[in-house]
């Protein structure tokens, strides 16, 4: 049995790459982990949709809250016509979670529960000298000490 932060990579550039590419190795050990949840024989898309619903409720890493950004913000606000969403985004030697340009540059620095905040003082350093508005989205536990800076 794979943990959830191994089946988190099935949403990695990495991972989706190699699937691209033919190679479904990292996928089909994935989806043995959700046999009963799977039609028999299951579609790359099933593994994705019962991945994301169960990383959803037990494991809300990086590419949660990006998903969550991209959902709510790009296709909720705005139209794909006239903004573009950028992943990870190099800025200095910091690199932007998710960037949205809609007419002005917005940053979404991403700190998951599962992140510390090391290094989140020159990320926004980094950020605030080229982005018009820089946002940090996180989890609950991290909030409290993200108010105080």
């Amino acid at each position: 049995m794979l943990t959830h932060k191994e089946i988190s990579k099935l949403f990695s550039s990495k991972r989706i790459l190699e699937i691209c590419n033919g190679d479904f190795t990292f996928l089909k050990k994935v989806a043995t982990n959700y046999q009963s949840n799977l039609s028999n024989p299951y579609t790359p898309q099933e593994v994705y949709e019962v991945c994301y619903k169960d990383l959803s409720r037990n494991y809300r890493g990086e590419y949660f809250f990006k998903n969550t950004v991209t959902e709510k913000i790009l296709l909720g606000r705005h139209s794909t016509n006239t903004a573009t969403a950028i992943s990870e985004f190099r800025v200095g030697k910091s690199k932007a979670d998710c960037v949205i340009v809609n007419g002005s540059s917005t940053c979404y620095e991403i700190k998951s529960e599962y992140d510390n905040l090391d290094r989140l003082d020159n990320q926004l350093h980094n950020y605030q000298k080229l982005f018009d508005k820089v946002y940090i989205v996180t989890s609950e536990n991290h909030i409290e000490h993200i108010e105080k800076k």
